[in-house]
């Protein structure tokens, strides 16, 4: 299922004008496309309810598997059957979103081009995932009502956690 989403997103990000080998929360391999990986996280619920709507609809069969050295895989067979499930109950299925009807690849477009209209902050350590953001004056709480616990005007760096975010996405088993 992330196999048929990742072309999807990563056509999208191209045509949107955003660079799909630039992301800010998986970290930056050479060669990978990190932003595609970013996106596709914000969508997987609707491949994950493809694949439990292909289980519970009781879609699969045996002949759909072909036995691995260390597991099974897809034939390609099932791999016919999954993708055509997918198709037509996730990717070419409306929904509705604020009054409007969209596909799921075009509304993936939509919102890549909606992306490509931020603008790059400023980080300390000046790349993603690197270091935190300086607290602007607009965001901090002020005492108006006396309240003690409340930061006052306070601007100070926080480092950032980080973590590497490694492992196949486009595996079904």
């Amino acid at each position: 299922g992330y196999g048929m989403l990742y072309p999807i997103v990563e056509k999208c990000c191209i045509i949107a004008g955003l660079d799909p080998y630039v992301g800010f929360i998986h970290s930056d391999g050479y060669n990978k496309t990190t932003l595609v990986y970013d996106i596709i996280e914000m969508y997987r619920v609707y491949v994950d309810k493809g694949v439990v709507n292909f289980i519970n609809k009781k879609k699969v069969k045996d002949e759909f598997f072909v036995p691995l050295h260390n597991g099974i895989s897809l034939s390609e067979i099932g791999i016919g059957e999954f993708a055509s499930f997918m198709n037509e109950s996730v990717f070419n299925k409306e929904f509705e979103f604020k009054r409007k009807k969209y596909k799921l690849p075009d509304f993936i477009q939509k919102e890549c081009a909606a992306l490509r209209l931020l603008k790059a902050p400023r980080t300390a350590a000046g790349g993603p995932c690197k270091g935190a953001f300086f607290m602007a004056k607009k965001f901090t709480f002020h005492e108006i009502f006396g309240n003690s616990a409340a930061i006052d005007l306070n601007q100070r760096f926080v480092p950032a956690g980080t973590c590497t975010v490694n492992g196949v996405s486009y595996q079904f088993l």
